[in-house]
């Protein structure tokens, strides 16, 4: 499952302000879905613009996912990634997230 969706949020464009908004979102989507394992049963990305691009994928199907070109692409595990099995957020919760 991956969940995309636009946020506006103060992120200065700096590397340094950058991994400072990826921990942000990273801290809040692991209070919001305590199972889930970043980089393990899921992973973030973030387009940092005036209006942020941001897209959470969750391993539910059992596979590796990915975004690219517009259209979702699955792919086996490799060794260290595993089913996410809590619960799926909606679009609303993670626009609501306090980052």
């Amino acid at each position: 499952m991956i969940i995309h969706f636009e946020k506006k949020i103060e992120c200065p464009n700096t590397k340094d302000n950058h991994e400072l908004c990826h921990q942000q979102f990273l801290q809040a989507i692991q209070k919001l879905l305590p199972k889930y394992d970043d980089g393990k049963n899921g992973h973030i990305s973030i387009s940092h613009q005036e209006k942020h691009k941001f897209w959470l994928t969750l391993y539910e199907k059992g596979k590796h996912e990915n975004y690219r070109d517009g259209k979702s692409i699955e792919t086996k595990f490799n060794e260290i990634q595993k089913k996410y099995s809590g619960p799926l957020p909606t679009e609303e919760e993670l626009k609501n997230l306090p980052i």
